[in-house]
């Protein structure tokens, strides 16, 4: 039997994966033998962390490993099999999220098992590879933007990229992400008209939204025209280590709340985040040179069910047709990348 100081349990996104990474950073700081189980994670990407890390630390089974301090996220929703010593579970939600963020409750847990006066805001284990391929981008003179993000959220998505495009000059701009992030099956919202007319009980049902797509009577949310940005569009081009070097060597990166977002923060890359539907105190990078930007309706953030509306999987019921990232103008993300 394995035993760890620290094992920390989590599920869901990248963005998870590396909101959890930092207090996997303070305990190998520290000294505690420490390993992390990425339940469901991109593969890829955990493969990129095996690298960095090593095998013991990121770990493929929980067999044979037993914890003296199990740190459980609420994204993990297995079937805990390892022994443990002390249990500590980390679930952000609305009120504790106004005090610490996602990153910062899984670092309070780890601070008062280890404490120290270490601090990072990026990720010092992460891996580069500054290949010929992107030093072919010239990309200390681009604005890198990520305008995806999972397509089963799409409702996170900016939808005025082309327009901040159209401002910086496309020659001064790289678009990345993968697959997904050019996936909009499900970013369609109601007009305003449907919205007003029924209630958000209705809204809710997907069979319903499904329906009125069918229709055509949805309207698109944030797609993006690739006919227009194809010659600087980098869908799956770059690995994660090729990543890493773009975000610490970018002018600025520009993207929505994601996971690519948050290795930017994580990689050292200055910038914006654009957020709306989700909690800006629960996920904000750590690192402080990305910035939110946001609006601030009474429905804010949906993701924790505020003005009555819960924000879900799968399509999109906002009866407002996202207006906390619609109306962020262009101009504002401008004004805020030049501040």
């Amino acid at each position: 039997m394995k035993e760890y100081d620290v094992v920390l349990l989590v599920d869901s996104g990248i963005g998870n994966a590396i909101q959890a990474l930092y207090s996997l950073e303070y305990c190998l700081q520290n000294k505690a033998k420490t390993g992390i189980f990425l339940n469901k994670i991109n593969a890829s990407f955990q493969n990129y962390l095996k690298d960095c890390y090593g095998t013991e630390v990121i770990l493929d089974s929980l067999k044979e490993c037993s914890a003296k301090n199990l740190i459980h996220s609420f994204t993990y929703q297995e079937e805990i099999t390892l022994p443990y010593r002390n249990y500590f579970y980390i679930r952000p939600d609305l009120h504790s999220s106004k005090n610490l963020s996602e990153t910062e409750q899984y670092l309070s847990v780890v601070r008062a098992l280890y404490p120290s006066s270490y601090t990072n805001h990026t990720l010092q284990y992460l891996k580069e590879e500054y290949s010929p391929a992107v030093q072919e981008l010239n990309i200390e003179q681009k604005y890198v933007f990520y305008p995806g993000g999972s397509a089963i959220n799409s409702s996170r998505r900016w939808p005025h990229y082309l327009s901040l495009m159209n401002k910086l000059g496309k020659d001064n701009v790289a678009i990345i992400g993968g697959k997904e992030d050019l996936d909009f099956t499900y970013s369609y919202v109601y007009p305003k008209f449907i919205g007003k007319i029924l209630s958000q009980k209705f809204l809710n049902n997907k069979g319903l939204w499904k329906f009125f797509k069918n229709l055509l009577l949805l309207k698109p949310h944030a797609h993006l025209e690739k006919r227009q940005v194809q010659e600087i569009l980098y869908i799956e081009k770059f690995n994660w280590a090729e990543l890493v070097a773009i975000f610490r060597r970018c002018k600025k990166f520009i993207g929505n709340d994601g996971g690519l977002m948050h290795l930017a923060g994580a990689s050292g890359a200055k910038g914006i985040a654009l957020f709306g539907p989700t909690s800006v105190a629960k996920n904000k990078t750590y690192n402080p040179i990305i910035r939110p930007l946001y609006k601030t309706y009474s429905c804010q953030p949906c993701q924790f069910g505020v003005g009555n509306i819960q924000m879900v999987n799968y399509f999109i019921n906002c009866p407002y047709e996202v207006k906390c990232l619609k109306t962020i103008h262009p101009d504002e993300v401008l004004q805020a990348i030049h501040d």
